[in-house]
Formats: structure tokens, C-alpha cells, sequence
């Protein structure tokens, strides 16, 4: 029985059938970094994050984002500091 909504009926309760939110797989085409809220350091990274961003994941680790150029440092602040991350 397939249990997949039709095409346009899908709804957030659909969402909470996915199995994204169980640990252990990334996406192939992101990579996962988990920041130290006080200073952003990074503290876990995916396994994934040399073929995507060019740095083993261990180089990563105890940088800040600022380690990957651009300005990905500045907007994750900025989003951070939003008063509803929901």
C-alpha cells in the first residue's frame, strides 16, 4: 500500500513520516556542520565535507566558519541572532 500523498497534498504532518529526522545519513549533495554556539566553532562535521567543500572534515573541526570563506559566518549569525528559529 503506498502511502506517499498525491502531488500538491503533501502537508508538515506528511513530514513527520520521513526518516530524515533519525541520525546517521547526510543528503549526498549537503554536508552537516555542528557549531558551538558561543563562538561558532565548528565541534562535529560530516564525512562528506571534502568532497563538498574541499576540507577533510578533521580540519574542520575547532575552526570557525569563517575557515571556509565567503560570508557563510555572517549570515549564520544573523540568523542565528533572529528571535524565532522556528
Amino acid at each position: 500500500m503506498d502511502t506517499s500523498p498525491a502531488f500538491g497534498q503533501a502537508d508538515l504532518s506528511n513530514c513527520e513520516r520521513e526518516l530524515i529526522h533519525l541520525a546517521g545519513s547526510i543528503q549526498p549533495h549537503g554536508v552537516l556542520l555542528v557549531l558551538r554556539e558561543r563562538d561558532g566553532a565548528v565541534v562535529q562535521a560530516s564525512a562528506n565535507c571534502e568532497a563538498l567543500l574541499g576540507l577533510p572534515a578533521e580540519r574542520l573541526l575547532n575552526q570557525s566558519l569563517a575557515s571556509l570563506g565567503g560570508d557563510l559566518e555572517a549570515r549564520v549569525r544573523q540568523l542565528a541572532a533572529a528571535p524565532d528559529l522556528r
